[in-house]
This record gives C-alpha cells, sequence and structure tokens, in this order.
C-alpha cells in the first residue's frame, strides 16, 4: 500500500504504510520526544507562545520533525499525521489571514452607517469559521497531541487577537458614528437656523423693495406736483401781467378824463369871458 505525505515546501510523496516494530519503537520515541518539547512550550508559558506566529511554531515543529526524521534512519519518508495537520493547520490560519484582510479593506471602502453592521457580520462569519475549523482540525491516530494542541491554540491565540481586533475596529466605527452623527445632527441645527436667518433677510428684502416701491411712486408724484407748481407758476405770472396791463389802462382812462374834464372847463371859462367883454354885441333873433 501506497500513502502521502507532506514535505516543508508542501509537495507529497508516495510512501509505504508497512510498520515493523522498529519503526513503531521510534516513533513511540519522537512522540516522548514531543512530550518533553510540549512541556518545555508549558514552562516556557506566555514569553514563547503568546509571541510566536503560527508560521514560526510550525516552522519549529517541522526542522524539528526534520531532525526526528535525520535520527530515525530514513524514517522521514513514513507517512507523519502531525506534518498533515500542521499544513491543514497554516492553510486554515492563511484562509483566515485572508479573509480577516478582506475585511479590513471592505471595511476601509463602504461608508460609516453600513461599517458598523457589516464588520458585525464580517466578525460572525469569521467566528463560525473559526468554531469550524477548530472542529474540523481532528487529532490524526499516531501524532503528537501535545504538539498540536499547541499549534491549535497558537492559532487560536492569533485568532482570537485578530477578533480583538475587529472588536476594536467596530467600536472605533461606532464612536465614529455617533461622532458623524452629533456633527450632522448640529449642523442641520446650524442650517435651520442659518435658513432662519435667510427668511428673515428675505423678508427685510420684501419689504425694502416695497419701501423702494413707494419711493419710486413718491418720487414721480413730486414730480407731477413740480410740473403743476411750474404750470401754476406760469399762470400767476400770466395774472401779473394782466393786472398790469389793467393798471395802465386804469391809468390811461384816467388821465384822459381829467384833460378832458380840464377842456371842458376851458371851454366854458373861454364862453363866459366873452358874454362878459363890452365888445360883445347879442344877437337877437328876428
Amino acid at each position: 500500500m501506497q500513502g502521502t505525505y507532506f514535505t516543508n515546501n508542501g509537495t507529497q510523496n508516495e510512501r509505504p504504510k508497512d510498520y515493523d516494530g522498529e519503526n513503531g519503537d521510534e516513533i513511540q520515541d519522537s512522540e516522548q520526544d514531543n512530550d518533553g518539547r510540549r512541556d518545555v512550550y508549558e514552562r516556557d508559558g506566555d514569553d514563547g507562545c503568546e509571541e510566536s506566529s503560527p508560521e514560526d511554531v510550525v516552522a519549529d515543529s517541522s526542522s524539528e520533525v526534520k531532525e526526528e526524521r535525520s535520527e530515525n534512519h530514513g524514517s522521514s519518508r513514513d507517512q507523519d499525521p502531525l506534518i498533515e495537520s500542521i499544513f491543514a493547520l497554516q492553510s486554515a490560519q492563511e484562509a483566515l489571514e485572508k479573509e480577516l484582510v478582506k475585511i479590513k479593506e471592505i471595511s476601509k471602502d463602504i461608508s460609516v452607517d453600513d461599517s458598523v453592521s457589516d464588520l458585525h457580520r464580517e466578525f460572525l462569519d469569521v467566528e463560525q469559521k473559526l468554531h469550524k475549523t477548530s472542529s474540523d482540525q481532528r487529532v490524526p491516530q499516531g501524532c503528537s497531541s501535545a504538539l498540536q494542541s499547541d499549534v491549535v491554540e497558537t492559532a487560536n491565540r492569533d485568532v482570537e487577537t485578530e477578533v480583538e481586533d475587529l472588536f476594536k475596529q467596530k467600536i472605533e466605527v461606532e464612536v465614529e458614528y455617533l461622532a458623524i452623527s452629533r456633527m450632522v445632527q448640529k449642523l442641520k441645527a446650524a442650517a435651520g437656523n442659518h435658513i432662519t436667518v435667510l427668511e428673515e433677510q428675505k423678508a427685510l428684502v420684501s419689504e425694502q423693495t416695497q419701501i423702494l416701491d413707494k419711493l419710486g411712486d413718491a418720487e414721480n408724484k413730486a414730480l407731477m406736483l413740480k410740473k403743476q407748481a411750474e404750470k401754476l407758476e406760469n399762470f400767476c405770472e400770466d395774472i401779473a401781467s394782466a393786472d398790469e396791463t389793467l393798471e395802465l389802462q386804469n391809468r390811461v382812462c384816467k388821465y384822459s378824463s381829467c384833460f378832458v374834464l380840464q377842456l371842458l372847463l376851458l371851454v366854458i371859462i373861454l364862453s363866459v369871458l366873452f358874454q362878459l367883454s363890452p365888445n360883445y354885441v347879442e344877437v337877437v333873433p328876428t
């Protein structure tokens, strides 16, 4: 029977699945070595595991597997379910990282109103994928459960870190949304006040327009009154000239009447003088 195994570059090679007693003892020794390494990981605590990434853990575990295979005299060609599980976890971690990068890119492009709901939805999707990945990573038979649990725990911590980052982004977006909503309310209030001021200015402009119209009518009436005044002035001048003419006529009549009266008196006086003179002979009619 032929099986497959994964090397460090991700290629698959064929190998026989038959195990003899010597290889079984070597596998047990490698499992004991892995248990010892797990104890070392547990003693290191937060100093190493929390700061190490899944890629570093995978690289370390793959290098350790290389050393074990070199020590087991050619047993590196045998099937190692631990490597398969490690690469499966690594591929799942890469898929999750790609999803998180897509979420970040999408969160930059969407609007503020949609970002909160989209981030929440993407977070739920990532959480579901995390649970699905955790449930799908079943421990194969004959692999080191301690090292695999460390790798899974490290991957879960990284995913939890990403989830916490998403939570932080969600909170930041919500705060930004609240700030923008308050700013919009303030702008609406300012716009309402500005509209009120504009309406008042419009009313003032309409009043000023009415006043200007009234002033225009008053100016027209003033011009008409001025024309009428000029006409009255001309009429008064005509009346004054007529009065002067009448006065001159009265004077002429007065002087002429005085002259006629004086002439009549002179004639009367002369006739009386002729009658009183001695040389006057009265003519008696016969």
